[in-house]
């Protein structure tokens, strides 16, 4: 009975994986439709991490706490994290997402170039781009993006690290813990993981709020608490000024590579100190002492020319609705479908969460009430950002995506827990709740997840004829040429980032129709006399 209880999930995370793998093979990408992958993969593609979660609830039910538990949860985590993630890229001949291949042109342009501020917003946050500069001229720009294909597969196993380090702290168990990451990584569409400093950035924002949770907003231990409870206070104590420290230096980094994070994490840390949660106020003061410097002495090329821009959008929570919201729900009718329960899936994650958290409480220490309060915090101030304006029509993804570790770990309380009575103990099993509770959740998650994370795949992968194309032109244009797309979804800008001018029509105003195209392709390219111009037109900008 004992092999029996090990062998079973190690087989059937074996079988997943390899019905998984073979799914994929002979698949034909360029049959996908609006839907996005969904119309390619094969009914039994779902096979594989379906078993995986059924691996994973007899892994945390089954099996006591040890090592080798934790050790067989990880292996499952990462073979999840690989169908989630890697299929996508499994399956697409070249790195998908234009904005990845954009980003190695701009190291590409800062190693051969330096940093000019004067070019776009890109260069007055070159921290990221500086670091991969390095690469780039080691490898060249062409090899460094086909390399970067599989990069949300490693920056998702990176992000469940301090997910569970915050969730086993809250908790006091791992089994809400692993459901919390197994939930996140099920809830994360947004399609922030492809190589961009945001990516990366959003680690660093999870390191802090997890250290602000687990270390820095903790109180001396009082006397009403056990000496087991004050000598892990205690040991608290003394890890504050190394977190404090680690926090600095990561929101410093982060300062300097990218425009909205920083502030996502300004907006987490001012709602914990007016909410008299015990973080230093100086650490506030010192977050906005770097973030003003950078804005005020290394951006000032970025916002000499935007500051209006963005003072005019600050508090129109109308606008950010009709950008973020209403104007995303057009298009053919399964793009809308697509966009629709993407917001579905947002919605059933902050019921779940709201619900989750009301659960966690009842019956509770009120020590332990002020530590979900805390995080609960954590979880809400993201969606302050909404107040800064559109963000091109993204701020409500990168808030839901800022909150949605905590929604992930309260859906889980509501999945699997309730919080024990008695703080310094785990949190009661609920029997057959948790595997029916559990198994509902993850699978229905996972049955819309092919289509709210791969649903705009249709425009985001690219063919070997379509980098071609634009190999093409960087052979016969001339430095200094216009080139002009219908969208940007092309494999273009990774080299010669400041050597051409790049436009879009869709960039235009209102957008043409179809048969005023041609007009305004030929108005664009006549006014352009410097070195020529040059139109490029490719399947994915269909």
């Amino acid at each position: 009975m004992y092999r029996w209880a090990w062998g079973a999930p190690l087989l059937t995370t074996a079988i997943g994986a390899t019905i998984w793998g073979l799914s994929l093979r002979g698949l034909e990408i360029r049959t996908t439709s609006d839907l996005g992958l969904i119309t390619v993969l094969r009914w039994w593609t779902a096979v594989g991490p379906v078993l995986l979660i059924f691996s994973f609830l007899w892994t945390v039910r089954r099996l006591s706490a040890s090592r080798a538990r934790t050790a067989l949860l990880v292996l499952e985590t990462l073979v999840f994290v690989v169908m989630l993630f890697g299929t996508g890229p499994a399956l697409e001949p070249l790195t998908a997402n234009h904005v990845a291949w954009r980003h190695i042109g701009i190291a590409d342009a800062i190693s051969n170039q330096g940093i000019d501020g004067t070019v776009d917003a890109y260069f007055n946050w070159p921290g990221f781009f500086s670091m991969v500069a390095i690469v780039v001229e080691a490898v060249g720009p062409l090899e460094t993006v086909r390399a970067v294909a599989w990069t949300p597969v490693v920056l998702n196993a990176l992000y469940v690290l301090p997910i569970f380090v915050l969730a086993r702290w809250l908790f006091k168990d791992d089994i809400p813990a692993w459901t919390a990451v197994w939930v996140f990584l099920l809830g994360n569409w947004v399609g922030q993981d492809y190589f961009a400093p945001q990516a990366v950035a959003y680690f660093g924002y999870l390191v802090i709020v997890s250290l602000l949770a687990t270390v820095i907003a903790q109180d001396d231990p009082t006397d009403g608490e056990t000496g087991r409870s004050r000598a892990a206070m205690a040991g608290i104590a003394k890890s504050k000024p190394l977190a404090l420290g680690i926090v600095i230096l990561t929101f410093t980094w982060i300062v300097a590579s990218h425009q909205l994070t920083p502030f996502a994490i300004l907006v987490v840390v001012t709602v914990l100190v007016v909410a008299r949660r015990p973080v230093p106020w100086q650490l506030l003061v010192v977050m906005w002492v770097i973030q003003v410097s950078w804005l005020s002495f290394l951006a000032v090329d970025y916002l000499r020319t935007n500051l209006r821009v963005l003072v005019d959008q600050f508090g129109d929570i109308s606008q950010v609705a009709q950008t973020n919201i209403a104007g995303r729900v057009n298009g053919s009718a399964a793009h809308v479908f697509i966009v629709r329960l993407r917001i579905a899936t947002v919605g059933v994650l902050v019921v779940a969460a709201f619900f989750g958290w009301l659960n966690a409480r009842r019956g509770t220490s009120k020590k332990q009430q002020q530590r979900l309060t805390t995080v609960a915090l954590i979880g809400m101030a993201p969606f302050g950002l909404l107040a800064l304006g559109t963000y091109g029509g993204e701020i409500a993804l990168r808030a839901y995506l800022f909150a949605l570790p905590v929604l992930a770990i309260y859906t889980a309380a509501l999945l699997t827990v309730r919080v024990s009575t008695e703080p310094d103990k785990p949190p009661r099993r609920r029997g057959l709740w948790i595997v029916t509770a559990s198994v509902v959740g993850l699978v229905g998650l996972l049955s819309v997840f092919p289509y709210t994370k791969y649903g705009n795949e249709n425009s985001n992968y690219f063919t070997l004829e379509e980098l071609a194309a634009v190999e093409t032109f960087y052979n016969v244009a001339p430095a200094g040429s216009l080139v002009v797309s219908a969208t940007p979804n092309l494999p273009w800008k990774w080299q010669g980032y400041t050597d051409y001018v790049y436009r879009t029509l869709s960039q235009l105003s209102p957008f043409p129709e179809r048969d005023a195209l041609d007009g305004r392709i030929r108005e664009l390219t006549a006014s352009y006399e410097k070195s020529g111009a040059y139109v490029v037109l490719t399947r994915s900008q269909g």
